[in-house]
């Protein structure tokens, strides 16, 4: 049985650390690559500090969700509903895609080393 290969999911035992070290390198890699955000934030010219607010926001919320990580996954956590299989990049070089006779869209996997039971929300975000 599938269920059986595949254990329910369970909360991660390491979390996310150094996130605001993490910030920082973000924002400078930003200054280099200034692409990665939209014109809005890193202005005609690619500085960063062109939105203060977003930067101040990354520097300070981040380090809050951070610290509540536990309550946050466990939340996901709570409800068997929220998880299913999933893969860690499901993306199109782990994936196939087709139609049925009905014309119905299906999906199935083809690399399944990192497939496994996790929530839908953190499978969805990875």
């Amino acid at each position: 049985d599938i269920e059986d290969v595949f254990p329910p999911p369970a909360l991660p035992t390491a979390f996310f650390m150094s996130t605001a070290r993490r910030v920082e390198e973000f924002l400078g890699l930003v200054c280099h690559v200034p692409c990665v955000l939209p014109e809005e934030v890193v202005g005609p010219h690619g500085r960063i500090d062109n939105d203060a607010w977003f930067v101040q926001t990354l520097r300070s919320v981040l380090p809050e969700v951070e610290q509540a990580q536990r309550p946050i996954l466990e939340y996901l956590f709570s409800d068997p509903d929220y998880c299913g299989f999933t893969h860690q990049n499901m993306n199109t070089d782990n994936a196939m895609f087709w139609r049925d006779d009905d014309g119905n869209v299906c999906s199935g996997f083809i690399d399944w080393g990192r497939f496994k039971r996790d929530n839908f929300a953190r499978g969805l975000s990875n």
